[in-house]
């Protein structure tokens, strides 16, 4: 049975998101973006966790976990980068609700930056964001 993650979890709701479903389609990474990817596309990856706030009574668990995520975004043009990582940030600044089997307390982008990847004609939004969830 595959491992259920927060980043599994982004997975399947950036997926199946309705306002970046005509965006993307499916086209969302773990890590690195497949070489001869249709684009737009995203790629994700977990960069740290942070705090564990709280524990439960009987268990002695943290019960609210902190993970700060890379979400990429990637278009062959700097208008295409704009349509993509505008809707990604209105999607989840402020996010609070169900992520699939994780309930997400807090979604905020912490920083956004454009960079122009000249040897490859690509354009990268960089979103890092910080998501403070119920333990899956």
């Amino acid at each position: 049975m595959p491992v259920t993650t927060l980043e599994t979890e982004l997975q399947r709701f950036l997926v199946s998101h309705p306002s970046l479903r005509p965006l993307v389609g499916a086209r969302v990474y773990p890590a690195e973006l497949p070489k001869g990817t249709a684009l737009p596309a995203l790629t994700f990856q977990r960069i740290s966790m942070l705090a564990r706030v709280g524990s439960a009574v009987l268990t002695g668990r943290p019960h609210v976990l902190g993970t700060r995520v890379q979400l990429d975004c990637w278009a062959r043009n700097y208008e295409g980068l704009l349509a993509v990582g505008e809707q990604v940030v209105s999607l989840l600044e402020g996010y609070q609700g169900p992520m699939g089997r994780a309930t997400v307390q807090l979604g905020n982008p912490e920083n956004i930056s454009d960079v122009s990847r000249e040897e490859t004609g690509l354009w990268r939004r960089t979103i890092d964001l910080i998501f403070w969830y119920e333990r899956l």
